[in-house]
């Protein structure tokens, strides 16, 4: 329920609103993939790239399956810069959602359309929450 309300704020552009949502559902069940994900769709709102790269990290332990998260996980990488990471998020995607455009866009961007990485991107150990949220 709370991250539907979370999704209802996103949408609506309240930023403040939908993260204060997802943290809630996050204070219910601290890995529930959907939260995780809003929140990292809500950091990419503020442009926060670092706060959303730990997120869909985070998503993605809980729901390695979510294609979505690792594009959107690959397209925040390469806003840090952190070319190798976006080229295995994305690759990762497209293994998922062969058809997903996004992460086409991506790769080619970033050069990398023609060869696959020998392994799909995992996400990085390390503390993810942070009082920053």
């Amino acid at each position: 329920k709370q991250v539907e309300v979370g999704d209802d704020a996103r949408f609506a552009m309240d930023v403040v609103g939908a993260s204060k949502d997802y943290l809630a559902a996050l204070a219910m069940d601290t890995c529930n993939a959907f939260a995780w994900f809003g929140l990292g769709e809500t950091a990419m709102m503020v442009n926060r790239p670092d706060l959303a790269v730990r997120a869909f990290r985070v998503a993605t332990r809980s729901l390695p399956n979510h294609a979505m998260a690792w594009n959107h996980m690959g397209s925040q990488y390469e806003a840090l810069g952190q070319r190798d990471s976006a080229v295995e998020a994305y690759w990762r995607a497209l293994e998922l959602q062969p058809n997903l455009q996004d992460a086409k866009t991506g790769l080619a961007r970033l050069g990398a359309t023609e060869k696959k990485p020998a392994a799909p991107a995992a996400p990085a150990p390390g503390n993810d929450e942070d009082d920053e949220w």
